[in-house]
């Protein structure tokens, strides 16, 4: 079933899908209530780039994720489409695929821009994340992300059960007004404050002292963070010496590559200086 189709949107309005719990994280109620009713068209994303660009690399994150990890990954639509939970049928899931590692899991594949990082990705999906763990039934879920096109990373989510019964409740209570078709009134339950806690303390802190790979690259980053204060300190006191040297008098002094240019503020700059070529002798010019 291809994404976006009325197929897909027809399927989607018999419950409420990982993409849904952005909105209900959000407070969108009416905006959902209206779409799973039908009588709002979904938003058209043809025309939204990232979304787009994120479903055209969806097949190549997972192939580089294989690449990188060694984990296989299924990706087969009878395994991976139309989850539903056992007890609230209305919640429903369909997975970029599963991850056959130690221990199996759905896979999230993103595509953001240059400019975020993991902490930004990780909080905004992690709602979405966390139920398609309580859809699908896994205990963990691995984030895979593009962040433009030069770099790309991955992490574990971890079922939160705290954040998932919460999640519940508030899936359960918007349902209800479909059902009814009755328009969402007065306060979705509150995310309880252990489901809070516990997805603040998601992100863990890890110890790699035993992993060589880290131990080689921790290195060679402070072997080159050493060098770099040694060059810059160098750096700084050539540029002083320099400046020291310039004439009160003079506009700019120039030599060996560089110049050191006064500003009519007085501020001496450090730059550098190309000689200028040589000038060709003109006919009045003596050529004895």
């Amino acid at each position: 079933m291809q994404p976006g189709s009325p197929e897909w949107h027809a399927e989607r309005r018999k419950g409420l899908g990982g993409s849904d719990q952005k909105l209900l994280d959000e407070g969108r109620y009416q905006e959902l209530w209206e779409i799973k009713t039908g009588r709002r068209e979904p938003e058209n994303l043809d025309h939204i780039l990232p979304v787009r660009m994120g479903s055209f690399t969806e097949p190549f994150n997972i192939e580089w994720f294989m690449q990188e990890t060694g984990y296989e990954v299924i990706t087969d639509p009878t395994q991976t489409q139309n989850f539903a939970h056992h007890d609230y049928p209305f919640l429903r899931a369909n997975l970029d695929g599963i991850v056959v590692a130690e221990a199996r899991g759905p896979i999230e594949c993103k595509h953001v821009n240059q400019f975020s990082d993991m902490g930004k990705v990780f909080e905004t999906y992690y709602g979405q994340c966390q139920h398609q763990l309580l859809v699908s039934g896994y205990g963990q879920c691995w984030l895979s992300v593009f962040f433009g096109t030069l770099e790309w990373k991955h992490t574990i989510v971890p079922a939160n059960i705290d954040y998932q019964l919460s999640l519940i409740d508030r899936a359960a209570w918007f349902w209800d007004f479909v059902e009814r078709d009755v328009p969402p009134n007065g306060a979705a339950p509150e995310t309880t404050e252990a489901a809070k806690e516990a997805r603040e303390e998601a992100l863990r802190e890890v110890d790699m002292t035993g992993s060589n790979e880290w131990g080689s690259h921790a290195a060679a980053w402070l072997d080159a963070r050493i060098k770099a204060a040694d060059l810059k300190k160098t750096t700084d006191e050539a540029a002083d010496g320099l400046k020291k040297l310039i004439p009160s008098d003079a506009k700019k002094a120039y030599g060996y590559g560089v110049q050191v240019v006064r500003a009519k503020t007085g501020t001496l700059s450090l730059k550098d200086h190309k000689a200028s070529a040589p000038k060709e002798a003109s006919d009045g010019d003596s050529k004895d």
